[in-house]
């Protein structure tokens, strides 16, 4: 029995044993260092850096040279164009004045800038003459009949004089710009205006406008008065005029008319046989007609005719402005028609006389 007891009691103690190298295995492995011998321990100046996110700079105004033509004039040419000639007709008397650097005193200046007449006739020649101080380029534009800057100029003498020769075909004025600027793109600019003699006058008296008009067209012609306008036919023309309103006692922008090309000819009935007009008026036939019934609106603005087409003979101008012309038509009765510009009103004139032709 007692030999039972130490044999299970030995058994226990290797039981323990085996038990306690198990556990000192495991805290030895639990004390093993976490790199393995000699490894280097990374510091914070050779670990990586991290990456880093590049971002473009941000352009920085540099400072540029003066341009050769001040960006306020987006127009002006290069500052030597070469499709436009330098003009030879400066004159030897009139030195250039000689131009120093970007002056300190102020701004460029332009002492005078004028034409030899302020009238002129077309074909002649004009002579400009200019002075300016503190420039050191300049360039000569002849402006469109629109007012507005071509695209090239001609580059003149800061001070000095220039002959241009008037077209023939010109009509009511020619504008000149004299445009002047330093080297620090500091500019000033002037502008000069001749006015042109009319190479023909108006049918009438007194001019109704201080411009050119057309020559004069003389044609025949047919005129017919409705309850609300009148109709007004030009043979020469080949058109017809719709005057729609009442100009007397009537507020601006009541009256209204329009233009047509007669589309009328024999081969078409001259009247709707449909059409029964009121006691006392009438149904307007052959072109004046033809509009009436193709133009509801018209129909309805006019009304019927109160009298039957007259003919005549009639003269008609117009303006010769660059746009917003208006027409002027020798009436049946001796008065003139007044058709505003862009077919905005019309109105009725009194002469004092009537040019033969």
């Amino acid at each position: 029995m007692l030999f039972f007891n130490e044999l299970w009691m030995s058994r226990q103690i290797c039981r323990l044993g085996v038990s306690a190298v198990v556990a000192v295995l495991a805290l030895a492995a639990c004390a093993q260092p976490s790199q393995p011998p000699g490894a280097l321990t990374p510091t914070r100046e050779s670990a990586p850096a991290p990456p880093v996110k590049i971002t473009a700079p941000v352009p920085t105004e540099t400072p540029r040279p003066a341009p050769t033509r001040p960006p306020a004039l987006t127009a002006a040419p290069s500052a030597t164009p070469t499709t436009t000639p330098t003009p030879t007709s400066r004159p030897t008397g009139t030195p250039t004045p000689t131009v120093t650097a970007t002056p300190t005193a102020g701004l460029p200046s332009i002492t005078y800038f004028r034409a030899s007449g302020d009238v002129a006739n077309p074909g002649d020649t004009v002579e400009l003459a200019w002075e300016s101080i503190g420039a050191t380029s300049a360039v000569l534009y002849r402006l469109m009949v629109s007012g507005q800057l071509p695209a090239d100029g001609i580059d003149v003498p800061v001070s000095g004089t220039y002959a241009y020769t008037i077209p023939p075909e010109e009509q009511n004025w020619v504008s000149f710009l004299l445009y002047i600027w330093d080297h620090a793109g500091r500019h000033a600019d002037a502008t000069e205006t001749v006015r042109l003699r009319c190479s023909r006058g108006w049918f009438f008296q007194p001019p109704p406008e201080n411009i050119c008009p057309t020559a004069p067209l003389v044609s025949a012609a047919a005129e017919q008065h409705f309850e609300g306008g009148t109709m007004i036919w030009t043979e020469a023309e080949d058109a017809i005029y719709v005057l729609v309103g009442d100009p007397t006692g009537a507020p601006a922008g009541s009256t209204h008319w329009n233009r047509f090309e007669d589309m009328w000819d024999e081969s078409m009935p001259d009247r709707d046989p449909d059409l029964a007009p009121p006691e006392g008026r009438q149904q307007p036939i052959r072109g004046f007609g033809l509009i009436w019934r193709e133009h509801p609106e018209i129909q309805e603005q006019l009304g019927w005719a109160i009298d039957s087409e007259t003919g005549y003979t009639t003269i008609v101008q117009r303006t010769t402005r660059y746009k917003y012309n208006a027409w002027y038509l020798l009436a049946l009765d001796g008065h003139i028609w007044y058709l505003g510009p862009e077919c905005s009103s019309w109105d009725k004139l009194t002469p004092t006389d009537i040019a033969d032709h």
